[in-house]
């Protein structure tokens, strides 16, 4: 199926940007792609306060999401530029 994500580990991430007409939303299963999406989106000038990444871990009987902070973020991104 198309809309169906299967989740290697169970966690995934949710990517948010505001545009100044509309938002993308789109969800990954590693970090590492939101990453270079990030990294796209800050090639077009989105602000990165208009950026949010969140982390979404399911248990057995709950989810649980945590927003990921830019300081982990910058890392990432200066990881991904260095390849």
């Amino acid at each position: 199926m198309a809309d169906q994500l299967t989740l290697p580990k169970n966690t995934f991430y949710i990517l948010e940007a505001s545009f100044s007409d509309h938002k993308e939303l789109s969800i990954h299963v590693e970090m590492k792609t939101a990453v270079i999406t990030i990294h796209e989106y800050i090639g077009k000038d989105v602000p990165t306060d208009h950026i949010t990444l969140t982390k979404v871990a399911v248990e057995p009987k709950q989810l649980s999401a945590q927003q990921i902070p830019w300081s982990t973020i910058a890392v990432e991104l200066i990881k991904a530029v260095k390849k």
